[in-house]
């Protein structure tokens, strides 16, 4: 891609792991240098933080619902998800996502309606379970993050749908908590 691109090697950043020294902020825009010691996408982060291990499985709600199983240190590619790689505690490690889309804008209109709410938490529960039915591994663990997972009603709707007892994240931001946890990983700090 370099050579099609015309892109000499030598401009391009070095390939560091997911918790490595950046660089810092500029002290002249945020008033100290602090340094940047995670770089990490955002389900990817919410897997660090639910410890993704091969067959561990979560769902992070949010803008949409976003499923995602652990596959551990092999790649693979599977009909109807995405492959992508998750820092793990001994190296990389794989997972497979998938979105069910469209729900962020519907909850956000009902916040203030709680029957058409509960409909609409209903059909999610229904549509990520159809999603969860097809991962490649059995679910050892289904845990759950994101914002609306404040509303216990989710929760057993989810349960219900699925059959499965459902695990709450330490915090319902489980990006930010993943974050953390490289950040710890970074400075070598006991995990919270």
């Amino acid at each position: 891609l370099l050579e099609i691109f015309g892109v000499p090697l030598s401009i391009l950043p070095a390939v560091a792991g997911s918790a490595s020294l950046f660089g810092t902020l500029r002290r002249d825009i945020v008033g100290g240098n602090i340094p940047i010691g995670a770089v990490v996408g955002d389900q990817e982060a919410s897997a660090v933080a639910a410890g993704l291990e091969k067959g561990v499985t979560k769902v992070t709600y949010g803008t949409g619902a976003f499923v995602a199983q652990g596959l551990g240190e092999n790649f693979a590619l599977y009909n109807d998800f995405y492959t992508t790689l998750v820092p793990g505690l001994y190296g990389a490690e794989y997972m497979i996502e998938a979105k069910v889309a469209g729900y962020g804008e519907k909850v956000d209109k009902y916040l203030k309606d709680p029957v058409k709410l509960k409909e609409i938490l209903t059909a999610l529960a229904d549509d990520v379970a159809k999603i969860l039915a097809k991962l490649p591994l059995p679910i050892n663990q289904l845990i759950v993050d994101g914002g609306i997972t404040q509303d216990e009603f989710l929760v057993a709707e989810q349960e219900r749908a699925t059959g499965l007892k459902l695990v709450k994240q330490k915090i319902y931001d489980g990006t930010s908590l993943g974050v953390l946890y490289l950040l710890q990983d970074f400075l070598k700090q006991p995990r919270v």
